[in-house]
């Protein structure tokens, strides 16, 4: 994977995690919001496993917010 892919990658895992915990919002509460599983959102969270371009629409339906808002750097 290229460095640039890395550093967007861990944008978008960070991104999510920032929203998740300023709203004191449990992976649990996020897996309900968006259907994505716990486990796969903490491998997301963890920069185990991408967000893929799916997920990023799912979690910003469930922040309120555009998929752009979702990755501004």
């Amino acid at each position: 994977m290229c460095h640039f892919c890395k550093v967007v990658k861990g944008i978008r895992s960070n991104r999510v995690k920032e929203l998740r915990l300023m709203r004191n919002w449990s992976q649990s509460k996020l897996e309900k919001l968006t259907g994505i599983k716990r486990g796969k959102i903490s491998e997301q969270e963890n920069h185990k496993t991408p967000i893929q371009d799916d997920d990023a629409e799912r979690y910003a339906v469930a922040f309120e917010i555009t998929a752009n808002e979702l990755f501004k750097m």
